[in-house]
Parts: structure tokens; sequence; C-alpha cells
């Protein structure tokens, strides 16, 4: 008669939530079922009613080994995601990815890297506005044209280029802060030219994970 500990190792094979649980267990049940036989003497940790137990080290030591590999496979995935986003020269979804690469532009022109983006914000009234940023490392050149615009004056309608030496970020609870330093040709000191709302990226970034049922 098959030992009560027979039927704890039976009742392992469960269906996990996530890719990284399903292979770790189902690798876990292969284990069970090639170790976990008493006639063999590989459950050698007797229970009270007279079961046993497969050698947990082993179980342990060879779950953990397959656990590191596919953490380091999704980790390499996941940084290859990355670089790729952080290629992206057109910007338009504004949620983390696009805050992030946003981010990585003004931190390279701190570093006096050149970098080049584009712009086009999500449309509130009227029509698109795009954000042209050059950096060659020294200068940054920041255009907006704003000319499909239905809504801005015909006086303001069209392109405003600002050449300036300083890009930062400055931030508060509500919004990202994208503000232009030492600037000239026409426009002196430091101005906020771009902003963000920080709830909006949570949003965008929410959405395209397919939860945006909590935010409608």
């Amino acid at each position: 008669m098959r030992a009560p500990g027979w039927l704890m190792c039976k009742s392992t094979q469960i269906a996990p939530s996530n890719c990284l649980a399903s292979v770790s267990v189902y690798m876990y049940t292969i284990l069970v079922r090639a170790t976990c036989n008493e006639s063999r003497g590989f459950c050698v940790l007797p229970f009270r009613n007279g079961g046993c137990f497969l050698r947990t080290k082993i179980v342990i030591g060879t779950l953990v080994g397959i656990i590191v590999v596919l953490v380091g496979v999704l980790f390499v995935t996941w940084m290859s995601d990355r670089k790729d986003t952080s290629r992206r020269s057109i910007l338009y979804d504004f949620d983390e990815a696009d805050v992030d690469r946003l981010n990585e532009m003004v931190h390279r022109h701190a570093n006096r890297k050149g970098d080049y983006l584009m712009l086009i914000p999500p449309i509130i009234d009227g029509g698109y506005s795009i954000h042209d940023v050059h950096s060659n490392g020294r200068v940054i050149t920041w255009t907006i044209d704003n000319s499909r615009d239905g809504m801005s004056s015909e006086r303001d309608r069209g392109k405003q280029t600002f050449n300036c030496l300083g890009i930062s970020l400055h931030t508060d609870k509500e919004f990202y802060k994208y503000t232009l330093d030492e600037c000239y040709d026409g426009y002196e000191g430091s101005f906020t030219v771009f902003s963000i709302r920080k709830d909006e990226v949570l949003r965008r970034s929410v959405n395209k994970l397919g939860f945006n049922r909590f935010f409608d």
C-alpha cells in the first residue's frame, strides 16, 4: 500500500498564474514524480503517519537553479526591450517609457552627448502641436510647430524656435516639467517648455497593460 506521503507528492500538480511559476511548478512536478518513490529509497524523511518526503535539498537546489535561469532570461529580454525603446526618436504615447526616453535626452545633453526627439502630445483641443528637439551636446534647439492647431490664434500660430545651452527636469506632485536654461536669440533666461501630468503618464502606462477599465 502506498504511503500517504506519496499522495502529498502527487498533489503538487497545480495550475500557476504566470509563466515563471508555471515552469517552476512543472519542473517541480517532474522532479517529484522521478524521485518521490518509496521503493527506491529516495524519500528518506519519515512523517508520523508513515509517509515519506523527497530529498529537500535536491529539489530546492534544482528549483533555485531553474528560477535563476528564467529570471536571467526575463532580465535580458527586459533590457533588450528598454534598449529598443531608448532608440525611439518619435514620442506620442507619453507613458512611462516615453518619459524615460525624454529623461534620457536630458541626461545625454548634460553629459555633452547629442540626441534628437520629435514629441507629438495627445490632442486636447484643436490639432497637433509638434515639438522638434535637437541637441548637439552643447546647444539644444527646441522648435514648437502649432500650425496644425486650429484653436491657436493667428498671431500665435506657426513655429517658435528656442536655442538654449541647457535643459533640466523638475517635478512636483502633479507634473514632470522640462525647463530650457540659459537661452538666447530673443528668449533669455529659463522657462518651462514642456510638461506632462503624472497621473496621465500612469493612466497611459496602465492602459498599455490592459487595465484601462480601472481608470474609466
